[in-house]
């Protein structure tokens, strides 16, 4: 039942989205470029060295606390 619920949220969450963004979109003279609107799916690619750097990072932060 959690998942559904999170599932109808992210959906109203989007349609909201998009009727706000329709709205403002039709009311702008000039219409941006699509590129500026979709964020960007480039993004750099951790390496294994990166995962490991974060995940001790993380466990120093675990060990701190507690």
């Amino acid at each position: 039942m959690e998942g559904a619920r999170r599932r109808f949220e992210r959906e109203q969450q989007l349609a909201a989205w998009t009727a706000w963004h329709a709205a403002a979109l039709s009311r702008v003279k000039k219409m941006p470029k699509l590129e500026t609107l979709i964020p960007s799916k480039r993004k750099k690619s951790q390496t294994p060295d990166d995962m490991l750097a974060a995940a001790m990072r993380w466990h120093a932060r675990l060990n701190a606390k507690g």
